[in-house]
């Protein structure tokens, strides 16, 4: 509808409304009548402001990160894709497959630090609420059509939040990894605490001392995240709330195990392999073969924690616990002949994976 001006408005109300006559027409009255018309015209307009429309906001309900599907979301990395994807800079492949991976990682990371919040590629609550924020639309204000002055309408307030849990003490501030870390503060859930390791999370730990300590083993690997030496930006995410941040160093005393060769990389089950690398520990140095293989012994390192070796087992597990994908079932199933990615596992950390081939019987 086009837009009708006020002060052709104002005379034809003036041509077929009252007027007082004779007299009886003063200043005052005029003035009534012209304050009468105002508000006439300024009901017509919010009446014309009625069809416009507002955006649904963004609003994600659940944590999301890496590994995150819309079977466990209920849709919710979609919505999270959708809203990256209208920014070419922040999501140039602007894949929307309904699972949370690495391009969807690093899209958050973008997202995240171009808005001035800690990169940690996951959508925690204070980059939902971010997220929520910046999709908000408002309808248009009607267009003001007095200066007279009029009343402050009232202030809504902020949305909520994410609650705070304050700040946390870290015992000790340094360490190795496999070394005990206890984070004191307040306010933690009982279960469910998620520990920010860097970029990494380390998830679901449990809380004591009425939600006031967490703690754990400095892993390997916060996540998909490996912990190197360095220093470290942790704070706990949990059901109610977030602390703020507290630095951590990570020693380089800590001896990441690798694997320099294997003697035969070629073999039939039963055959004797020898593993030459670096950081074995004595015992507890887990060989895993393929994908969800783990071979089930343990072996003993020799030569400073420089040699392993095994024998080559007609089965293995179909569980990968490095992961933990797939669900573990505690099946085995045959080793048949092919090319397998080997790596070991034990305290220290994953080494580096190498090809071993499996022969003929």
């Amino acid at each position: 509808m086009r837009r009708i001006s006020l002060s052709l408005f104002i005379a034809i109300l003036l041509l077929n409304g009252p007027v007082v006559h004779g007299a009886a027409s003063t200043t005052a009255d005029l003035q009534a009548q012209i304050t009468a018309l105002l508000q006439q015209v300024q009901a017509l307009q919010a009446k014309l402001q009625t069809g416009s429309s507002t955006q649904e906001a963004v609003v994600l309900n659940n944590n999301l990160r890496r590994g995150s599907t819309d079977a466990t979301t209920n849709g919710e990395v979609t919505k999270l894709q959708q809203f990256l994807a209208t920014d070419k800079t922040i999501y140039l492949e602007g894949l929307v497959t309904g699972y949370f991976g690495p391009l969807t990682e690093a899209a958050v990371k973008r997202w995240q630090t171009k808005n001035g919040i800690q990169a940690v590629g996951a959508a925690g609550p204070i980059t939902r609420e971010a997220i929520k924020q910046a999709t908000v639309v408002a309808a248009p204000a009607p267009v003001p059509v007095s200066t007279a002055p009029t009343s402050t309408p009232p202030v809504p307030p902020p949305p909520p939040a994410t609650p705070s849990l304050g700040s946390i003490i870290l015992s000790p501030s340094s360490g190795q990894v496999t070394e005990t870390l206890t984070i004191t503060g307040s306010g933690f859930a009982a279960t469910g605490n998620d520990v920010y390791f860097g970029s990494g999370v380390i998830k679901n730990l449990n809380s004591f001392n009425n939600g006031t300590m967490i703690t754990f083993q400095i892993p390997s690997e916060a996540g998909t995240v490996k912990i190197s030496p360095g220093t470290y930006s942790i704070y706990v995410s949990s059901p109610n709330g977030q602390t703020t941040a507290s630095i951590f160093v990570v020693s380089s005393g800590t001896s990441w195990p690798s694997i320099v060769s294997i003697s035969p990389s070629t073999a039939k089950v039963g055959d004797t392999i020898t593993v030459t690398g670096t950081g074995f520990t004595v015992s507890s140095n887990d060989v895993y073969l393929g994908v969800g293989g783990l071979i089930n012994v343990t072996t003993l390192a020799k030569v400073k924690g420089t040699l392993l070796t095994f024998q080559v087992p007609a089965s293995i597990n179909n569980c990968d616990f490095s992961t933990g994908l797939p669900p573990c079932t505690n099946k085995s199933y045959s080793v048949v002949p092919g090319s397998y990615a080997l790596y070991i596992v034990n305290q220290n950390g994953k080494t580096n994976s190498v090809t071993f081939t499996v022969t003929q019987y």
